[in-house]
């Protein structure tokens, strides 16, 4: 085989290589979200107050509302470019089986579509961000009087 032939030859599996790569990184993960144990048991060292929360709604809006909408509802606008439903934060059940270590594991490390924000994000940031997401899954409360 000639010089230019090994070279076209070489630069063809290349590309085919890289295409199958990237088609397989773009790939969304597949089945539950396995915490590790030890992630899962750690606790929000953030004291649980307004301002706490305050500042996870600001990160929040500036980093998770684009996919999981304006109340976290999975609903946002760039949800429907991934080919994984989006959670939906309100669902009071879902979020009460999370622990707090579970759902700052999952912002840290991230999944497909989802990135991961160890390197966006300070730790403090994160915990915020988790203690904001628990007021989106709050019970409603009842109302003082009877609605008509």
């Amino acid at each position: 085989m000639r010089r230019s032939g090994r070279i076209a030859l070489f630069a063809w599996v290349l590309l085919l290589a890289g295409s199958l790569l990237f088609v397989t990184l773009r790939q969304p993960a597949a089945g539950p979200w396995r915490v590790p144990p030890e992630a899962a048991r750690r606790v929000n060292p953030e004291p649980d107050t307004a301002p706490v929360r305050a500042a996870g709604r600001e990160l929040y809006r500036e980093h998770c509302k684009r996919c999981h909408g304006e109340s976290g509802r999975g609903d946002g606008p760039d949800a429907v470019r991934g080919s994984v439903r989006m959670p939906d934060f309100t669902n009071l059940e879902r979020m009460t089986e999370q622990s707090d270590g579970e759902l700052f594991y999952k912002i840290t490390v991230g999944r497909r579509p989802m990135p991961g924000y160890r390197r966006r994000l300070t730790e403090s940031q994160r915990w915020q961000l988790v203690r904001f997401l628990r007021t989106l899954a709050a019970a409603p409360t009842q109302s003082a009087e009877p609605r008509p």
